[in-house]
């Protein structure tokens, strides 16, 4: 093994293994950062991680090294952006620039497969700026392993973010209104749908909610797990909170929010259903748990159905959720640990949508100061 010094904070590395040489030029680093590369590298080559030929097709690279190294590194990424990877990957640059060797591959190349992708799908600028942050972690590892002198995603422009739609959320009578409707037409959904509304959850905190998260004595419930649904996959999986996650949280609800999962829980007769302690508290008529994208989509489809607000999403209930503590004068504070969020100033960002009633109140708060 040697590396010698090639230029400012430039070392190329040299591993002889199995009567085969092993050379990689790294930039931007120290001696002792040189060091540690090289022994990493070592220890690639003698797992057999190492490639004894750098110029690979673009697919030989994600399929053998890319996904076994990061996407199946649990540690590194979650399952569901793993599954964003390679569905992106396998749907735009699998049968377009994949076949390419990785060493021929330009940043000219890339510019053209972005171009053609948005041309032909129509793609949002959240959508391309996605799949250049795809391509982006690719070759960067490609860059960072050896296999390119140069991470050419770094000479090509991040696509811009579509501009945030304005949001003007209902008032709390339109919501109601829209309840009172659903729960006539379609019971089975509208409970789920003012549950998110009362208690402020996220999608898949409520619905990873069992039986052993409801404390009937204190009307509190502990939200420890969220429900992920991967595309491919025939059902939705259930994953823990860590104990180190604001997410983890025991919190109260609303009476009515608590009457509601008591009329899940018990029959007509107030004879007590027989449910396990594990048992889902939302499931579809099978007994298994729901699938998240789908509640989101008959949340989308009442909407339509009842002529509201076309451009109301299921998660703006949770935002609505936080503007009602917030002008009811609740501390950030105890918003934010309702929430579960990490940051305050995601928080205060959730009661920047005003609605009619809030412009009423902030009007009637500037007559009393100047009264």
């Amino acid at each position: 093994m040697s590396i010698r010094k090639r230029g400012k904070n430039k070392y190329q590395i040299r591993i002889d293994s199995n009567n085969k040489s092993y050379v990689k030029t790294v930039s931007g680093v120290t001696r002792r950062e040189a060091n540690k590369l090289e022994a990493e590298m070592f220890v690639e080559i003698e797992s057999g991680l190492m490639p004894d030929n750098k110029n690979i097709p673009l697919n030989v690279l994600f399929d053998d090294h890319f996904t076994k190294l990061v996407l199946k590194n649990r540690m590194l990424i979650a399952p569901r952006t793993e599954q964003q990877y390679i569905n992106t990957y396998n749907y735009d640059i699998r049968n377009t620039i994949g076949f390419k060797k990785i060493q021929s591959i330009t940043p000219y190349d890339v510019e053209v497969l972005l171009n053609d992708i948005q041309k032909s799908r129509s793609l949002a600028g959240d959508s391309m700026k996605s799949i250049h942050s795809y391509l982006s972690g690719i070759f960067k590892f490609a860059f960072q392993k050896g296999f390119v002198a140069e991470n050419i995603m770094k000479k090509i422009p991040t696509p811009t973010r579509n501009k945030k739609r304005k949001v003007v959320l209902p008032t709390n009578s339109e919501m109601q209104n829209l309840f009172d409707l659903a729960h006539v037409l379609h019971p089975d959904k509208a409970l789920l749908f003012e549950f998110f509304f009362l208690t402020g959850l996220r999608r898949g905190e409520a619905l990873g909610l069992t039986w052993s998260d409801i404390n009937e004595d204190t009307k509190e419930i502990t939200v420890a797990k969220t429900v992920k649904h991967l595309t491919g996959h025939p059902y939705p999986f259930v994953e823990a909170y860590a104990k180190n996650d604001e997410s983890l949280r025991t919190i109260p609800i609303p009476d009515k929010a608590f009457d509601y999962l008591m009329q899940i829980k018990y029959a007509d007769d107030q004879v007590m259903k027989l449910v396990s302690p594990a048992d889902f508290v939302f499931v579809d008529y099978q007994g298994k748990v729901l699938n998240d994208d789908t509640v989101s989509r008959n949340f989308k489809k009442l909407c339509v159905e009842l002529g509201f607000h076309k451009d109301f999403h299921l998660h703006e209930m949770r935002k609505m959720f936080a503007t009602n503590c917030y002008v009811s004068g609740m501390p950030e504070k105890e918003i934010q640990r309702l929430l579960g969020h990490k940051s305050l100033a995601t928080t205060q960002s959730y009661y920047l949508h005003v609605n009619d009633e809030i412009k009423i109140e902030t009007k009637n708060l500037l007559n009393k100061i100047y009264a």
